[in-house]
């Protein structure tokens, strides 16, 4: 009965996340900014023109896609335990973060994509002494594929699946050919269909070659993203100068995800470096790690006063990053 009594608290708690998601995504309302399209997502555009995403409904699919993510997020910090002590300021630290700015707070190719990989990390977050984790593995590359189908530089999540095989189990490359067999399923099928309905030259030619870049560091964006882009590294780097104290009085498994967390940020960074991202979006994987990285340090602060200020500070920047476009 207990249980069952927390998991209602937990979840009337979790769906408190909407409302909130709803309030700081109110600048996109105001000010009505939509991604820009890019020929890239060639699968993408389809889906968003059939779905309304790019149209009248933007903010409704912003918002929900913001919503569900940060549920997502919360569950898998309850599930494993990262953070016993504020289980849904994960959720609400992605909220912050993702509405910096208009491109990271809309609906998105990289917004819909992130919205796999959350689920595929709970995956390969599975796999710490299990003697049968054949399925999780496949799951894992099964929802890179997906997200990476959506978005191509999702595909460098794979490096996050190797990682949390050296850091979970111990690498063995039969394992990762399990993660391969997930992947590649995918964009077979993907494949099969372009080519019987005879648009596998474009496919090719705008999503597959469109995105990789011959040199290094191809990000490129209007000098109005990076103040936000620029926040979001000085959060980033605190949290990585204050890596110790993610290992102080927790188990050894708790210390394995958190490193998990810390590469996954190093793989956002990675996709910027060796493919050609121009889109500010693209940041919504790198706040994904982030927000449950900061979520711990926000509960390490004592003083309920100085919390409470610093979350207004964020929260009150955040709408104004937004409606200001910057």
């Amino acid at each position: 009965v207990v249980l069952q009594l927390f998991r209602k608290y937990l979840i009337f708690n979790v769906v408190l996340l909407i409302p909130y998601a709803f309030i700081l995504h109110l600048g996109l309302w105001f000010r009505y900014s939509k991604v820009p399209v890019n020929e890239k997502d060639w699968i993408y555009n389809k889906i968003a023109f059939w779905l309304g995403m790019q149209g009248d409904y933007h903010f409704t699919w912003s918002m929900l896609l913001v919503s569900v993510q940060a549920i997502l997020i919360s569950m898998l910090v309850n599930k494993f335990k990262l953070n016993p002590d504020g289980q849904l300021f994960p959720g609400l630290v992605f909220i912050v973060l993702s509405s910096m700015h208009p491109m990271t707070a809309g609906a998105s190719p990289a917004m819909l994509a992130n919205l796999l990989l959350i689920p595929g990390l709970t995956q390969v977050m599975n796999i710490y002494i299990k003697k049968q984790v054949g399925l999780n593995l496949y799951n894992f590359g099964l929802f890179t594929g997906l997200a990476s189908v959506l978005y191509l530089p999702s595909l460098w999540f794979l490096f996050t699946g190797i990682m949390a095989l050296i850091l979970l189990r111990g690498f063995t490359f039969r394992e990762f050919l399990q993660i391969l067999a997930g992947f590649f399923n995918v964009w077979f099928l993907c494949w099969v269909w372009v080519y019987f309905t005879g648009q596998e030259s474009e496919f090719y030619k705008v999503q597959l070659k469109g995105y990789f870049s011959p040199y290094i560091l191809n990000f490129s964006s209007n000098y109005k993203g990076w103040i936000s882009g620029i926040l979001l590294f000085i959060l980033f780097s605190l949290a990585l100068l204050q890596y110790n104290s993610f290992r102080i009085k927790k188990s050894v498994i708790v210390q394995k995800y958190y490193d998990l967390m810390f590469w996954m940020g190093l793989n956002c960074l990675l996709s910027i470096f060796f493919m050609r991202v121009e889109n500010f979006s693209h940041l919504v994987l790198w706040i994904t790690p982030s927000s449950v990285l900061l979520a711990l340090m926000l509960t390490r602060i004592k003083n309920p006063l100085v919390s409470e200020t610093l979350h207004l500070i964020f929260a009150l920047a955040a709408l104004f990053l937004q409606i200001q476009n910057w």
